[in-house]
């Protein structure tokens, strides 16, 4: 009887524990798949909030560093969106995804031979904000 107690005791505590580890787990997956959907709206700064929840966690998750790389590229800090795509390539080794991350690193190093390209397409505003800035850095460098 007291064998009965014990295997009873022990499943008990299995259960319990399984149950705790789900409780715990859905969350966190969920701020991935919440991440993911505030990106595909749009939304990257709230996106963004997500990944570094999720990317806080769970630092080796390459989906959360490419989704996050993508959010940061798409809000304009190349720095970090780098950072994430290497990130994402240590930890991913499947090669379609290495190549997506490569052609992001390599578009935030030729950026800056890309503007004047870019610049036309650009709103006027904007343009316009970009020349005085070359303007700038130009009259900055000139030997005196």
């Amino acid at each position: 009887m007291s064998s009965f107690f014990t295997r009873l005791t022990s499943i008990a505590l299995v259960l319990a524990c399984l149950t705790q580890v789900s409780a715990t787990a859905a969350p966190v997956k969920s701020e991935l798949d919440e991440g993911i959907k505030l990106y595909q709206a749009k939304n990257y700064q709230a996106a963004r909030l997500a990944f570094e929840k999720f990317i806080k966690a769970n630092p080796s998750s390459w989906q959360a560093q490419y989704y996050m790389a993508n959010t940061c590229l798409a809000l304009g800090q190349w720095p970090q969106a780098k950072y994430c795509y290497q990130v994402c390539m240590h930890y991913c080794k499947d090669p379609g995804t290495q190549a997506q991350c490569q052609a992001g690193i390599d578009s935030i190093e030729n950026f800056p031979r890309l503007r004047p390209l870019l610049q036309p397409l650009l709103p006027q505003a904007l343009a316009q904000k970009l020349q005085l800035r070359q303007t700038t850095t130009m009259t900055t460098r000139r030997p005196t």
